[in-house]
């Protein structure tokens, strides 16, 4: 495979009980801190098809993940993330659910804002 795109399709219909999670997955939920969310109760998991916001049709990978049963149906819950210009402030985290008790937290770091 030569691209988390090919990935993605490739693995589109597996459950993270069909096939584990690796290293990849860890690259590809890693990513996904980058784009933007609305989740107005943080708290409660939505899945990532309905609370992503940025345009799924002008981009491939974001596409390939919110087609994808491995992905789009992630849940995700205990997004945050504060942006500040003022104070040079950039974080965000969150949390995908995986299955059962096991979740993966995510954050973002500095971007090139």
């Amino acid at each position: 495979m030569s691209s988390l795109t090919e990935y993605i399709r490739w693995y589109a219909d597996f459950s993270f009980y069909d096939k584990q999670f690796n290293e990849i997955d860890n690259l590809i939920l890693s990513t996904l801190t980058y784009y933007h969310y609305e989740m107005k109760d943080s708290s409660r998991p939505l899945s990532l098809r309905r609370c992503v916001t940025d345009s799924v049709e002008n981009d491939s990978f974001l596409s390939a993940v919110y087609h994808s049963r491995r992905f789009g149906t992630l849940m995700i819950s205990d997004f945050t993330e504060i942006f500040s210009r003022d104070t040079g402030t950039q974080f965000a985290a969150m949390k995908f659910h995986l299955y059962d008790q096991v979740y993966y937290i995510a954050f973002r770091g500095t971007d090139n804002s």
